[in-house]
Parts: structure tokens; sequence; C-alpha cells
């Protein structure tokens, strides 16, 4: 395969992990299913899902199916990423796995990132208007705000715990992850 192919099928599999990830994660923040927005990333990952299913059922809050897809999706992607890069080392196998892992971590942290800036900017552009980017983004925040609205309390009005989550996650994606990459011809 050739450098431009190459490119557009690493770039189709990071867009299913993407959604595979984003499936896991409105799963465990308990999302509400029937919200545009969720459904259509419901229908375009239960082709792939269902089979997988069969053998890793979903509990109560874990989607484990999602998860071991968006981790194979991101093994896959990874060693893409070194072919195209036309490193001739030949790595181990859990290599791959292991930087699909962090790289899967990593995209989780910018679609945490994401999901707060858009639900602290909407709350201030139009906090009385529905808007189902908008619930997504909330429902998916509201989760991984929870504890740090406990340590940090409004003050005078003011909700500091996004700001304290989005520090929290800029530091993790820039001080942790680059730690838990295993080989820097992988770390592409």
């Amino acid at each position: 395969m050739g450098g431009p192919l190459l490119f557009i099928v690493d770039f189709a599999v990071s867009v299913f992990a993407l959604f595979c990830l984003l499936r896991f994660l409105l799963h465990l923040a308990g999302a509400n299913f029937y919200s545009p927005i969720v459904n259509s990333i419901m229908r375009i990952t239960d082709p792939v899902l269902n089979p997988v299913r069969k053998l890793l059922p979903v509990s109560r809050r874990l989607d484990l199916a999602s998860l071991l897809a968006t981790l194979v999706l991101e093994t896959a992607s990874v060693y893409i990423r070194v072919l195209h890069a036309g490193v001739v080392d030949v790595f181990p196998l859990w290599a791959y796995v292991w930087n699909g892992a962090v790289s899967a971590v990593q995209i989780a942290i910018w679609v945490y990132l994401v999901a707060i800036l858009a639900s602290v900017i909407m709350s201030w552009v139009a906090p009385t208007v529905y808007s189902p980017l908008a619930e997504v983004a909330k429902q998916l925040a509201d989760p991984f705000l929870a504890p740090l609205r406990k340590m940090l309390p409004p003050m005078a009005g003011f909700d500091f715990s996004p700001m304290l989550g989005m520090l929290v996650l800029l530091m993790g994606n820039s001080y942790i992850v680059p730690l838990l990459k295993y080989v820097p011809q992988l770390a592409t």
C-alpha cells in the first residue's frame, strides 16, 4: 500500500475507533440513548459491536465490547502509522497494543476536554436553549466533574470545577501520556 492509501485507511480506522470510544464513554456516563447524537453513534458502531457483544455482553455501566473494539482499532492505527513512517524495526505485538491503549487514553482525554469546553460555552451562550450536542457534552462532562465539584464548591455563584478539570486533563495529556508511550518511533 502506498502513502496516501495508508493515510486514508489510518484515518478511517481512527474515526471508527473514536466512535467506539465515544460509545463506551457515553455508556459509562449513563447518557440518554434516545438523543439523536448518541443514537447515531450507536447505529454507526452496531454492525461491528453486535457480534463482539456475543462474547462480551454489556454490563450495567461497562460496555466492554466498545472498549475492546477501541483497543483493537487504536492498535491497528498505531501499526498503520508505523508502516506509513517506514520504520523497519520489528516491534513486539505488546508494544503496539500498549501504544494503542495509550492512544485511546489520549483520545479520551481530548473527548473530555471538548465535552467540558462545549458544556461551559453552551451554558454561557444559550443556557435555556435545547441542543442535542450540549446535552451530550453535559452528560459526558458531569460524571468527570462531579468529584471536582465536591472538592471545589461554587464560589460566589461561579463553578470553577470545569477549569480545574481541564487543567487536570491537560496536565495528564502533557506529562503522563508521554511517559506511558513505549517506543518513540511508535509515538507518532
